[in-house]
């Protein structure tokens, strides 16, 4: 558990070793209070917030009219067919690694043979002339 006696103290050593041992008397209760009001601020705001999620869940359906009814029902409609279609889609395919094996030894095949791609147009000539340099000493 926080003991908060040790925290303003903490505080009050810390506003005096900046005031040379002598704090103006008003200082720590100002920041006290600005920490309660900032405290409870922050309890307001987390209530209000409880509120309007409350509101726009449960109080608010309560009043919609006919059309906006129907227009949430058309999208809901709308979204399971959706839904619906790309689980069809995705069923139907084979989506397994043995197809793509033969695909990606191929691009691996590829990329090892074209350095010039990640060291500029002169990449491959520079590092033939190093490795060659190299072997030389």
């Amino acid at each position: 558990m926080i003991n908060t006696t040790e925290i303003f103290d903490g505080i009050k050593t810390l506003i005096e070793s900046g005031f040379n041992g002598k704090a103006p008397v008003w200082l720590l209760p100002a920041i006290a209070w600005i920490f309660i009001a900032i405290s409870a601020l922050t309890g307001i705001i987390y209530f209000f917030r409880l509120i309007k999620i409350f509101w726009d869940e449960c109080i608010k359906p309560l009043f919609r009219n006919p059309e906006c009814k129907r227009t949430i029902l058309h999208r809901q409609r709308f979204a399971d067919y959706i839904e619906g279609e790309i689980r069809r889609l995705n069923a139907l395919e084979a989506w397994s690694d043995y197809r793509f094996t033969e695909l990606e030894a191929e691009i691996e095949a590829e990329g090892e043979k074209n350095y010039g791609d990640y060291f500029g147009c002169l990449g491959l000539s520079i590092i033939k002339t190093y490795v060659g340099n190299l072997h030389s000493l």
